[in-house]
């Protein structure tokens, strides 16, 4: 495979992680109004519950959004081939490690391949899609 295939298939697995993340976040909002229905008709030894329950509803929620913002930036940026694609895919592949199994995966595939010689060349050579020729062999002489 070459730069701009890898290139391509790691922005459609920051896609799919971003599909999964955005879903189990639905899911666990759902989660969230659900008992916060059934805590709402049980007798609860803290008046404050309720806030507290909100607030650290919201503050998860805020957290899981913020974090998804690199993923989603890097996932564009890839697949429009742009040239600042590659800190945000280094970010994203970073925040993604935090989500085993398969962020994980994605993020060590990522993280591989913006590190690697045909990344760097790929983004850093200049022009996208860039690869350098190979070094003469040593028998040139």
């Amino acid at each position: 495979m070459n730069a701009e295939e890898h290139n391509r298939i790691i922005g459609y697995l920051f896609l799919a992680y971003l599909g999964l993340q955005v879903l189990s976040l639905i899911i666990a909002v759902v989660a969230f109004v659900f008992f916060f229905r059934i805590f709402r008709t049980m007798p609860l030894p803290d008046p404050n519950f309720f806030l507290w329950f909100g607030i650290v509803m919201a503050a998860t929620l805020v957290f899981s959004v913020v974090l998804l913002i690199p993923i989603a930036i890097a996932a564009y940026q890839m697949l429009k081939q742009q040239p600042t694609a590659r800190p945000w895919g280094i970010a994203a592949s970073i925040i993604s490690l935090l989500g085993v199994p398969l962020g994980t995966i994605i993020g060590v595939y990522g993280l591989w391949y913006f590190f690697s010689e045909e990344g760097k060349a790929y983004y850093l050579g200049g022009q996208i899609g860039f690869i350098p020729p190979p070094p003469p062999p040593e028998s040139w002489r």
